[in-house]
């Protein structure tokens, strides 16, 4: 087996990549695919950056059943988050469940969404799904394993990294401890 992908960077289309990873050897997996664009009106990134909407629009649905049938052939076990809004709850929670899984929805609420409404509530919350499949531990403690976030959203890191929906480090950091501790760690606060 070969490590060569271990510890960098690939900017691909992400079912080459994953073929790279050799099957049940991942232990969890962080995404945040695209989200539903709506281009209507104001619009989430501004007029200069339309160009970006068109070439995410194929993906703002969701991602095909197939490709995640490929992220968990490469999991050890089902332990997944999936950032997602609204319109895409159904098509991860019916996949994730079909397969036995739990489900955890986690929820960032944003203390300064972008104030366009067009006929609509403000986009000021964002969904985290948390699939596992029985026997995968919940590690951390009370004050890591919380499903509600209150915080403003990083404007600047929003620049500095030209991602449009840059994620509050405090969950990620949860998150992540809570699923694969340092070490492998077996103790459950």
């Amino acid at each position: 087996m070969t490590s060569d992908w271990i510890d960098t960077i690939y900017c691909e289309d992400c079912r080459t990549g994953m073929g790279r990873i050799p099957d049940g050897s991942i232990g969890l997996v962080v995404m945040d695919p695209p989200y539903r664009i709506e281009t209507v009106g104001g619009g989430a990134f501004g007029p200069a950056n339309r160009s970006y909407h068109a070439e995410l629009e194929p993906l703002s649905d969701g991602i095909e059943k197939s490709v995640l049938d490929i992220i968990c052939r490469k999991l050890s076990a089902i332990n997944i988050y999936v950032w997602c809004n609204k319109r895409q709850l159904r098509q991860y929670i019916d996949y994730f469940e079909d397969r036995g899984c739990t489900t955890e929805c986690i929820t960032w609420h944003k203390t300064n969404p972008v104030p366009t409404c067009n006929n609509k509530y403000l986009s000021d919350t964002e969904y985290l799904l948390f699939f596992r499949e029985p026997g995968v531990k919940l590690y951390g403690s009370y004050s890591t394993k919380r499903k509600w976030y209150v915080s403003s959203y990083n404007k600047a890191d929003k620049e500095r990294f030209g991602h449009p929906t840059v994620k509050p480090l405090e969950i990620i950091r949860n998150i992540v401890g809570n699923s694969a501790p340092r070490g492998g760690g077996d103790s459950d606060s």
